[in-house]
Parts: structure tokens; sequence; C-alpha cells
């Protein structure tokens, strides 16, 4: 938990603005797009992600960062530590954007630099947002896959 504030308060101070907006992940899932290295159980597809996001609070181009725990294709604990950089639009009720998250990804099949594009789709009344994520190469341990993460974000 300690390293999930400091992580906050450092993207924070990076983006370097007076305006964020705060996400909160939770949930998640993933669908693989073969099972040619599954586990005779198949893979786990409920990623029980619980993340924080932070991101500047304006139209166009904007960066942050996100960190987040969650179970892996192997249903093991796992975690991502990622910038962000994003363009986002914001239309009268929702808010539409398309980024790339760059970083460091610590799954039970790999750990390294780890680089995902995604589109995210967030409702400006009530802060809900659903993000989509994509692995489109398999890396001989685990097959592609596009997962989905479930957000609440505040705009401060």
């Amino acid at each position: 938990m300690k390293k999930l504030i400091l992580t906050t308060a450092l993207t924070l101070c990076a983006t370097n603005v007076g305006a964020a907006e705060i996400g909160v992940l939770f949930g998640g899932g993933v669908k693989h797009f073969s099972s040619k290295f599954a586990p005779s159980n198949g893979y786990n597809e409920n990623t029980k992600t619980i993340g924080i996001e932070v991101l500047q609070d304006k139209e166009g181009v904007v960066f942050g960062g996100s960190v987040a725990k969650f179970k892996d294709s192997f249903n093991k604990s796992s975690y991502w530590l990622l910038g962000i950089a994003e363009y986002k639009h914001t239309f009268k009720y929702v808010s539409a954007s398309g980024g790339v998250g760059i970083g460091k990804l610590k799954t039970s099949y790999y750990n390294g630099v780890f680089a995902t594009p995604y589109i995210k789709l967030r409702d400006n009344y009530t802060g809900l947002y659903v993000k989509v994520m994509v692995q489109p190469i398999s890396n001989n341990r685990v097959d592609s896959f596009i997962a989905t993460n479930v957000g609440i974000s505040r705009r401060f």
C-alpha cells in the first residue's frame, strides 16, 4: 500500500498540472485468443484488478501513470506500473480516449518492460469508465489476449 501511495504522489507531481483526473480500477476480465499455452484447467480470465490511474485533466494529449495489482492468466498475483500517454476528446456525455501505457509488468510468465495500447470510454456524469487493453503477441508462455477493466474517476 505504501508503494501505491508513493507512486500516486510521484505521478501527480510528474504530471505538473493544477487539475488531475484520478481513477480507481477494479474488476477486470481477459479473453485469450487461443489456448495453445493454457494450463489443463484453462486460463484465468477474471483478473480481480485493483489499481489507481492518474492523468492530466484536459482535452487533447494527456500524460499520467497507473499502478495495479491483479491475477494473471495463471491466477498468480501480478502488478503493472505504467507511464501513460493518451489522446482524450470530450463529448457532451462521454469522453473517448486512445493511448499507450509503457512501463513494468510482473506476472508469473513475464517480468520486464511492457507496452500496451488501449481505448477508454468514460461517462462524464458518473465518472464510470471501461478501458480495453490488447496484448496482440504471444510470448511462448501465454497466448495473446484482450483485457478490460472497469473504473471510476473524479476530476480534481
